[in-house]
């Protein structure tokens, strides 16, 4: 038997808080975080906290994950408003590994080929 992914409720939530993030993030004043692209949403099976994955093509990791913390209840209050949940997920905002795992394996291809 094949590996049931989650329901559908799962997914609107997780769909919804891209959308909502996604806005908030171009609403935002600071040039760093209009910069920033959310690639996708993980919310809890409890729907208590969703991990927020983001990617930049900028190279200040540290300093976006500090500007998040530091912008992340100002998020989370104007999201909250705008779901219609009775308990709003708790957000955690995460870089997104994904440029960098491309970027190692297009190192390694190029390696193979030069060899």
């Amino acid at each position: 038997m094949a590996k049931q992914t989650r329901g559908g409720r799962a997914n609107r939530v997780n769909s919804l808080i891209k959308q909502l993030v996604s806005e908030e993030f171009q609403k935002s004043s600071d040039s760093l975080i209009n910069s920033l692209t959310v690639s996708y949403v993980d919310t809890s099976p409890d729907m208590k906290s969703s991990t927020v994955y983001v990617t930049s093509l900028s190279n200040k990791k540290g300093k976006l994950v500090a500007i998040l913390s530091r912008n992340k209840t100002k998020i989370q209050k104007n999201i909250s408003s705008q779901l219609d949940m009775k308990f709003t997920p708790r957000l955690i905002f995460e870089m997104d590994p994904l440029l960098e795992n491309i970027e190692k394996i297009n190192k390694l291809l190029y390696s193979i080929s030069n060899e």
